[in-house]
């Protein structure tokens, strides 16, 4: 790393060219001092060519780097691959919608269907999380408790959000509302969602 400053500093000092082996990685700054302040033509730079152990690491690195982002990537996974509790919550919950995409991502499901709406789903087909995309999610879906807490609160609402956070609920309302809501149907707080 020293190596390559001094060698610019001395192309700027002495205001003449040094051929001298440089890295790869220390190439563009120095055409683009050969370029500029020299006015000389870049080839008489002499690169040091990578040796093969400089290949195979720099080829070992670019293939983890690879693989590590497929690993992080959603699946997009056939719909029988869904566990059965999740296929029949969406049959009960949203009759007559057809499922667009699956996306398996580390264990989990994502659920897009035809009406819009996305859905969570945990491995066991349990629902974290339904999103109706400003379409109305089924009051049916939450325990009795929290649609009753939700209709007392807000009774010309409708639920467009529902996550479950540690059995507790947070809800996104159509009127810009949030709320949180023990499974017990305790208000536990609301605020203004922008």
């Amino acid at each position: 790393m020293v190596k390559k400053y001094a060698l610019i500093k001395d192309f700027v000092k002495n205001r003449k060219i040094k051929v001298k082996y440089i890295d790869i990685n220390c190439f563009s700054a120095i055409l683009i001092i050969v370029n500029i302040i020299y006015k000389v033509p870049a080839y008489k730079i002499i690169i040091r060519r990578l040796t093969m152990t400089k290949r195979l690491f720099v080829l070992l690195i670019s293939l983890t780097i690879f693989s590590a982002s497929s690993l992080f990537a959603d699946w997009v996974v056939p719909a029988s691959s869904l566990p059965q509790k999740a296929r029949s919550f969406i049959q009960q919950v949203y009759p007559g919608v057809q499922i667009w995409k699956v996306e398996r991502d580390d264990g989990k499901f994502e659920v897009s269907l035809s009406n819009g709406s996305k859905i969570d789903f945990m491995p066991n087909g349990e629902w974290v999380n339904i999103d109706g995309e400003y379409n109305p999610v089924p009051m049916n879906v939450l325990p009795p408790a929290v649609a009753n807490t939700i209709k007392k609160t807000y009774p010309q609402a409708m639920v467009v959000d529902v996550e479950k956070e540690w059995g507790n609920f947070k809800i996104k309302l159509n009127n810009m509302m949030e709320l949180y809501v023990s499974s017990n149907g305790q208000l536990m707080g609301q605020q203004f969602d922008d």
